[in-house]
């Protein structure tokens, strides 16, 4: 299962670039290159470089990948500055709140907050902080979670986080392997583990944590999902029918719900992930990203593919043919800007393209 787990991170977060170089995790002890106490690096490369998830703040496109690049555009990807950021790790992840409040993920347990749009961030955990916490909670969790924090606590720091949410400046939820996930209430001060609360015995892998009105879902490896309803502090098991593995979900405007990622595979649920109908509309690439765009959501893939959607997932458009590989792909003010493990690059919107 392990074997088959780790392959499953290869293809999700970097599409086999090496995004899972465990290499990468330093010790920290003395004569060791530690990741986490090594600000990244400035870099004239970056912009192809690998990149794994962007984001917008406001206005401000922020872009996060390999090596702790972080690169900030304030005119729609035209241009590209790098900031500054305290660690060397691959982030996996970022996610805004606001023009100036956001959070990234990474490997190594990393969580970086940032008040000022990207410009700067600081450490608010780690991996090392990630398995304190997960000891500290062992005593009150049940024989099967006990066993589950040992074997984190065993294997070390090095485990990565691969998706975040915050509702609001002060309530967040971060998500990674082996079912890794950990809630806060302060805005990251403090984070309280979920191990307990999501039944994992085979530690499949959490990739997506995505908020709607009927609550917040979380999915991941061969198709496990949970949904935690508005006002509710547990989170329900949601069965569903497909095995694939999920690597995000999105809301259409018609409040259709859809799940997407390995092999191509989607599927369309409008009872809050209850049922199920599934299809294949741009064959065996896996779909890695979804976005809102005006009268739709266009899904985006490592081959390149792009498909537009105007009635919930029932047809699509294709609107790029093979090409970039996309990990991410983020509606600017003026177009769509694409990130991946070939860098950046920015596409029309459905609307302009049909101008």
């Amino acid at each position: 299962m392990k074997n088959q787990s780790s392959a499953v991170v290869l293809g999700a977060v970097a599409f086999a670039c090496c995004l899972y170089a465990l290499a990468q995790v330093g010790s920290g002890t003395a004569g060791t290159f530690d990741p986490l106490q090594q600000a990244a690096a400035p870099s004239r490369l970056t912009q192809r470089s690998v990149l794994v998830a962007a984001a917008r703040a406001g206005d401000r496109v922020v872009a996060v990948g390999e090596r702790g690049h972080a690169l900030l555009s304030d005119d729609s990807g035209a241009s590209w500055r790098q900031a500054a950021v305290p660690v060397s790790v691959t982030l996996t992840a970022v996610r805004f709140v606001d023009a100036q409040q956001g959070w990234a993920v990474g490997h190594s347990g990393v969580v970086l907050h940032t008040r000022d749009g990207g410009e700067h961030c600081e450490t608010q955990l780690d991996g090392r902080q990630m398995v304190k916490r997960l000891v500290d909670a062992a005593p009150s969790a049940d024989a099967a979670t006990q066993e589950r924090i040992a074997r984190l606590q065993q294997d070390g720091p090095d485990k990565p986080l691969l998706n975040l949410l915050f509702s609001d400046a002060q309530n967040g939820l971060v998500v990674g392997a082996y079912g890794l996930a950990f809630e806060t209430r302060d805005g990251g001060k403090q984070w309280r583990p979920l191990l307990a609360e999501l039944p994992n015995p085979d530690e499949r892998h959490l990739y997506v944590a995505h908020e709607r009105a009927d609550g917040l879902y979380l999915a991941g490896e061969q198709g496990l999902m949970w949904r935690r309803a508005p006002g509710q502090g547990t989170f329900e098991p949601l069965k569903t029918p497909f095995q694939s593995t999920v690597f995000d979900l999105a809301t259409s405007a018609d409040g259709t719900l859809l799940a997407f990622g390995l092999g191509g595979k989607l599927y369309r649920s409008t009872d809050q992930g209850r049922s199920w109908t599934g299809s294949e509309p741009a064959g065996k690439a896996a779909l890695t990203a979804g976005v809102v765009v005006p009268g739709g959501l266009v899904l985006a893939g490592e081959a390149g593919q792009q498909l537009f959607t105007s009635d919930g997932g029932t047809t699509f458009e294709t609107l790029v043919g093979q090409g970039f590989p996309i990990a991410a792909l983020v509606a600017a003010p003026k177009q769509l800007v694409a990130v991946g493990p070939l860098g950046l690059q920015v596409f029309p919107t459905p609307s302009d393209k049909k101008n």
